[in-house]
């Protein structure tokens, strides 16, 4: 009895409602961050302050709610049409972010400083943010277009001949916490004896509809035992090649590769895959242009 007086006091459950763009992780982080939370005391909670609160930690949102039902607090919001940022309409150049040879040039608002088969280095200035005019005065801008050059680029891919594994032994332990309000306590005495991989599975417990702040967390810990074990030097080739693919991605993106050589070196302990690459990439980027230079 005193259990069912002093619970409806508090949080049970938040909930979230009217997110597409915006995830339900991060809506429930900043309601964290300003108070709404299990456990929270209800009669704390200024729904009107909090609701003022939660549009300007999230400028994504156009409009929020904050509802309070029993112990339950529902969180409704609306998302902002369109997050894209006004056009920054500040002086600046378009420069190079590689060295390389120009292969084609794109201009739209600026004068461009290179031409096609024109060498340069990583920094230099390819598009000015100026125009000139007939009466021969000259006004700043914001610079904008492609510039694209053909780099070269090299991606080094090392992989050990030797890795460390864990192999299951077939035992295992299967421990339970009780959770209340964030607050984890053991249904175990002792530890855990053993090096382990571990899986966790929860259970919340529900009143009808409703979800409370109670559940019962299950684990269960297999032992296993490192063992190191020997790649052969096909699969360490065939391994580097994989990770040479998810590289690519990271650091050629938006890159047309033309030519591509992959070069391997091996040692008693190490394969090295090296990848040579000549690419067509558009190398200009902003850089802001003070009213001195």
């Amino acid at each position: 009895m005193l259990f069912l007086g002093f619970m409806p006091k508090f949080v049970w459950s938040v909930e979230v409602s009217g997110n597409e763009r915006v995830s339900t992780d991060e809506i429930l982080g900043v309601a964290n961050e300003i108070g709404i939370k299990n456990g929270a005391k209800i009669s704390s909670l200024d729904t009107e302050n909090l609701r003022l609160d939660f549009l300007i930690e999230m400028p994504e949102l156009s409009w929020s709610a904050i509802n309070i039902e029993g112990s339950r607090v529902t969180i409704d919001v609306r998302e902002r049409l369109s997050t894209e940022l006004v056009e920054d309409k500040s002086p600046c150049n378009l420069v190079a972010t590689a060295d390389g040879i120009i292969t084609k040039v794109y201009v739209k608002k600026g004068s461009a400083a290179v031409k096609v088969g024109d060498a340069v280095r990583k920094g230099d200035v390819v598009a000015l943010g100026t125009v000139e005019y007939g009466d021969l005065s000259t006004v700043l801008c914001h610079a904008m277009g492609e510039i694209y050059a053909e780099t070269n680029r090299k991606i080094t891919v090392t992989v050990p001949l030797t890795e460390t594994k864990l192999i299951p032994t077939g035992r295992s332990e299967t421990k339970r916490v009780f959770q209340l309000f964030g607050v984890y306590l053991p249904l175990y005495l002792g530890s855990v004896k053993f090096d382990y991989t571990a899986t966790a599975d929860e259970k919340s417990l529900q009143s009808g509809d409703t979800v409370l702040p109670l559940s019962i967390i299950e684990a269960e810990f297999r032992e296993v035992k490192k063992t190191a074990v020997k790649l052969s030097k096909d699969e360490a080739k065939n391994r580097a090649k994989a990770e040479l693919k998810l590289l690519e991605t990271e650091q050629l993106n938006g890159a047309k590769i033309k030519e591509k050589k992959i070069t391997f070196t091996e040692n008693e302990d190490v394969i090295v895959l090296i990848a040579d690459y000549v690419c067509e990439e558009n190398i200009a980027t902003e850089k802001p242009l003070s009213i001195i230079e």
